[in-house]
């Protein structure tokens, strides 16, 4: 966006809240039946230093987003065949953090009052597959090269300055999620100044990688140092409590289990292990398996 651009945008903001608070100060007051807590005695703050007392520019709800090695896009996090119950349709090969959750996007689209008209009064509405509540993503694996600058060397995104669309962002913000994602960028770091890396050269080498998982999936080595491991691979019936949990998320982030994009829980894939069957028909033709591997393949 330009600089001109985002003047557009910015005056567009402030005429909007301006346009609300004539609204609460007028039509809500006259609606009260009692005014004493009426918005029509409140008053700007002159806290900005601005001749209008309105701030420099409009409050964004989203915080600037890195220009990653990776910028992960909705349709790369829905579920397989649009079900949320199931892995997203790409689980990438260096995922450093689970998360699921509904693409919780204010609404963007205009609806103009005047039928006809383009130039007049407008509201806001939803657009499909953005909105509170459903549509949910599949259950996503965040890359390690969401976290890493396209350029800059020595730098790693964190809580919500990551590689991904603005979409994805309004799904992936939550406190559990940004914690997660702190505690693999510290593993990441950790691993990167152990070997003088930078960061980038961790996403396509297997040693590291593994490294980074084992730092996040573990329980410690003594019981004064315990610790409660990451979950790697989000199946959604292991708890981590489970004496399995730690073995089954190292594997898991491996690939060393038979996992399949509809198979989302871990006594499935066992079962299907038991049985030394491979992927069912509708992996095999959905090819969801090779994406798994392709962006490591394409890397060699």
């Amino acid at each position: 966006m330009t600089a001109a651009q985002r003047r557009i945008v910015f005056e567009d903001a402030k005429q909007f809240s301006l346009g609300f608070l004539h609204y609460l100060q007028t039509e809500v007051h006259d609606a009260m039946p009692d005014p004493t807590h009426s918005f029509r005695r409140f008053e700007l703050t002159d806290e900005f230093d601005t001749s209008d007392r309105c701030p420099p520019k409009p409050y964004i709800r989203e915080s600037l987003r890195l220009k990653a090695m990776k910028m992960l896009v909705q349709q790369e996090t829905t579920g397989f065949g649009g079900r949320s119950t199931d892995f997203a349709t790409i689980m990438p090969h260096d995922g450093i953090a689970c998360w699921q959750f509904e693409y919780d996007f204010h609404p963007t689209r205009r609806e103009f009052l005047d039928e006809g008209r383009t130039d007049g009064p407008w509201t806001t509405a939803f657009r499909a597959g953005r909105t509170w509540g459903p549509p949910y993503s599949g259950r996503c694996l965040l890359p390690l090269r969401s976290l890493v600058p396209v350029e800059v060397n020595g730098l790693l995104g964190g809580q919500k300055n990551l590689g991904y669309s603005s979409i994805v962002s309004s799904a992936l913000r939550l406190h559990d999620q940004s914690m997660a994602i702190g505690q693999a960028g510290g593993a990441i770091a950790a691993v990167a100044l152990r070997h003088g890396k930078e960061p980038r050269e961790l996403t396509y080498d297997r040693n590291l990688l593994c490294e980074v998982w084992g730092g996040l999936a573990t329980r410690g080595d003594a019981a004064d140092d315990a610790v409660e491991p990451v979950m790697l691979w989000p199946f959604r019936d292991l708890e981590p409590d489970a004496t399995c949990f730690v073995a089954v998320q190292q594997l898991a982030a491996r690939r060393m289990l038979p996992v399949g994009p509809a198979r989302s829980t871990f006594d499935r894939t066992t079962r299907r292990l038991r049985s030394g069957c491979g992927p069912s028909a509708s992996e095999r033709r959905s090819n969801w398996r090779l994406k798994l591997i392709s962006v490591s393949r394409a890397a060699k």
